[in-house]
């Protein structure tokens, strides 16, 4: 994991991140570099976060490269750099990793999302009522799981994906090692599990799904990276966030946030962003923890329902009544919600609305040292529950200004 901040105002930007690298989740080295910097005239930085590799490379090699590409004329806009690198990304994945290669890791991840909604059809078959007809059940799961994929974030076109899976689906012998087709994989996974028309066309929508949401898909990974800084035409700093995936032949799975933009502030302006982990940080700033207070909030219903506190919903008409657990479950959803909007209203009034107030007034090397100094409180939270050091190492600490660009205020 990673953890990073950025506090800017009126004088310009302080950025944070540590730089500990986690490996398979049980191993961490403390010498990851997750800030690249844009040479003058570029007033821009670069941070990433999730996973480090993209298709077998260090993300940060990739960055720099980017970067040696870069005209000397300045980009317009953060956003701006944001979308030319994801641009760049696409064109150029050859020059570090074959088209056919990416292909095959691009199938090898859909086959395996398939085989993970097998087992779990599996495991509603298994735990079906009797008398069931089986059919019935194994429809109802991947009706199920196919609400979920489509709420996800759509990140290439229904026409891409549909052109991928049916590209895929029949054998391709003029491969220099043949591979199977689609069609014959799914047969083979789905093994036993009744067939029909209907249950095949779900088959085909979740595929569809998993190639437009990239859920594990084209490579089973994503790195967040944070382009912050000032362009061209800008005097009030601004982040840009993508969320990367991999990429077949020009495209390129990614997700690009609408741009975050300082804000009017107490007597100027102020802009907080964190990455990554960082429920301390935003306890500190926010003055709430958004995850604790919703698992806190679930526990105590839970509790309510069980004492009897809380009667069970009303019953559906004759003819409609759902499981009790789904609707227990829907109640539940909408107390939580209710919770988290109360939380939001409070923590803004009574804590983050001060915090921005006073980002918005504090000093360039202030606001450095207190980016820092939480980057390091978010490390020692970790060394003192006993957890992975997934967040440590030294706090790299940066600031961008308008007029000097990029500099180091702590590095290495």
């Amino acid at each position: 994991m990673t953890s990073q901040l950025v506090l800017a105002n009126g004088a310009g930007i302080a950025l944070a991140s540590d730089s500990a690298i986690t490996v398979n989740r049980s191993r961490t080295y403390d010498s990851g570099e997750k800030i690249a910097a844009l040479p003058d005239p570029h007033r821009l930085a670069v941070m990433w976060s999730d996973s480090g590799l993209r298709d077998r490379l260090p993300v940060e090699v990739l960055l720099k490269e980017w970067i040696r590409s870069l005209p000397v004329e300045p980009d317009g806009s953060v956003g701006g750099y944001r979308d030319d690198f994801v641009s760049w990304f696409g064109n150029k994945a050859d020059r570090w990793g074959s088209a056919h290669n990416r292909d095959v890791a691009a199938w090898n991840s859909l086959r395996l999302k398939f085989y993970r909604l097998v087992k779990l059809v599996k495991e509603d078959l298994d735990r079906a009522e009797e008398g069931k007809p089986p059919t019935d059940v194994v429809l109802e799961a991947l009706r199920y799981h196919n609400e979920k994929l489509a709420h996800h974030i759509h990140v290439v076109s229904s026409a891409t994906a549909e052109s991928i899976v049916d590209h895929w689906w029949k054998p391709d012998n003029t491969l220099k090692k043949p591979r199977v087709g689609l069609e014959e994989e799914v047969r083979e996974i789905f093994g036993d599990i009744p067939r029909s028309e209907t249950i095949d066309e779900e088959i085909r929508t979740f595929l569809r799904l998993v190639v437009e949401t990239g859920a594990d898909f084209p490579d089973g990974s994503w790195t967040t990276i944070d382009f912050v800084g000032y362009g061209a035409n800008d005097l009030w700093p601004s982040v840009a966030r993508v969320e990367l995936g991999g990429s077949m032949d020009k495209t390129v799975w990614h997700y690009s946030h609408e741009p975050s933009k300082a804000q009017d502030a107490g007597a100027s302006y102020a802009l907080l962003w964190s990455s990554a982990q960082d429920d301390i940080i935003r306890l500190i700033l926010h003055g709430w923890n958004p995850r604790m207070s919703q698992e806190a909030t679930s526990v105590a219903i839970d509790n309510l329902y069980a004492s009897g506190t809380f009667g069970f919903p009303d019953q559906e008409p004759e003819g409609q009544v759902s499981p009790q657990e789904d609707r227990i479950e829907s109640s539940k959803a909408e107390m939580l919600e209710a919770v988290e909007t109360a939380f939001h209203g409070l923590a803004d009034a009574k804590w983050i609305n001060r915090t921005f107030d006073t980002v918005a007034v504090m000093p360039l090397l202030d606001l450095a040292a207190a980016a820092g100094a939480l980057v390091a409180v978010q490390a020692l939270t970790l060394d003192i529950r006993g957890h992975l050091p997934s967040v440590g190492g030294r706090i790299d600490v940066a600031t961008i200004t308008v007029n000097e660009g990029f500099r180091w205020i702590s590095h290495g």
